[in-house]
């Protein structure tokens, strides 16, 4: 077992423990201060003098200031004609003297002591908490922060729940815009293939008639390169290489069409 293991434990322990005790004191805090406070009440009843007694004394300080006045008030207040206001209030003055002083004492006593074991028990628990929360904060380590989890993508799926394969589209080859036999051929036939030049008897190994023929060239090879329009050997011939031979040169729009034929792949189309 750890030593972090065992601090935990013991901590745990000793956090249980000190709750019992704080319920026991909180109990024992709340009956002292009930029975203090009912004794200071009843303290206080027994102490004062009730209106009944205040009142007694003012007859007997008005009877030895004015006869006649104590008389009237006498007869106000329904006394009966043998009743002497002044012994009544003398004797009842001291009967009370005598019982007050028998059960006052008693119960100041008992609410000085009650109120002591309150403030005692109480202080006490109020240093027990401020301790016990102080070993608390020290015991638990702060948790290390939880990292973030990655999300794994959902692949998307239609109302039956079932995967739908990705269909690719064909690529659609884009067709040529120039044309072998609409476009090169005539211009060839025009001005490449008079007698005497690149047409029977072939001049220079170069026979312009067919496709096949152009392809495969003369005696300084090939009359040209697919994808390669200005490399290819008739473009060079045409484009400022004297050819056609004695006649015109062509017109840039014509030498483009070569150009672009060609770059498109120079197919039989």
């Amino acid at each position: 077992m750890s030593v972090s293991t065992i601090s935990r434990s013991d901590s745990s322990e000793f956090c249980g423990s000190t709750s019992e005790r704080s319920s026991e004191t909180d109990a024992i805090c709340c009956c002292c201060s009930d029975v203090t406070s009912v004794l200071i009440k009843i303290f206080i009843d027994i102490s004062l003098v009730s209106w009944y007694s205040i009142y007694k004394i003012l007859l007997r300080f008005l009877h030895s200031q004015q006869p006649v006045l104590t008389y009237k008030l006498h007869q106000k207040t329904h006394f009966s004609k043998k009743e002497n206001p002044v012994v009544m209030t003398s004797s009842f003055i001291h009967a009370r003297k005598r019982y007050v002083h028998s059960v006052s004492i008693p119960i100041l006593a008992i609410s000085v002591f009650l109120t002591s074991i309150f403030i005692v028990s109480c202080g006490d628990e109020g240093d027990l908490t401020e301790d016990t929360s102080g070993m608390t904060e020290v015991l638990q380590p702060t948790p290390p922060p939880t990292p973030p989890t990655a999300q794994t993508p959902v692949p998307p799926a239609d109302a039956g729940g079932v995967e739908q394969p990705i269909v690719e589209e064909p690529v659609v080859p884009v067709a040529p815009k120039t044309s072998f036999k609409d476009d090169i051929q005539p211009i060839l036939a025009e001005r490449c293939t008079n007698p005497g030049c690149h047409a029977a008897p072939v001049g220079g190994g170069l026979d312009l008639t067919t496709y096949d023929t152009f392809k495969k060239g003369g005696n300084t090879g090939p009359g040209f390169v697919a994808g390669d329009g200005k490399g290819s050997l008739v473009v060079k011939r045409i484009d400022g290489g004297g050819m056609p031979l004695g006649g015109p040169p062509l017109d840039a729009d014509q030498v483009q069409l070569f150009i672009d034929w060609i770059d498109e792949g120079a197919g039989n189309n």
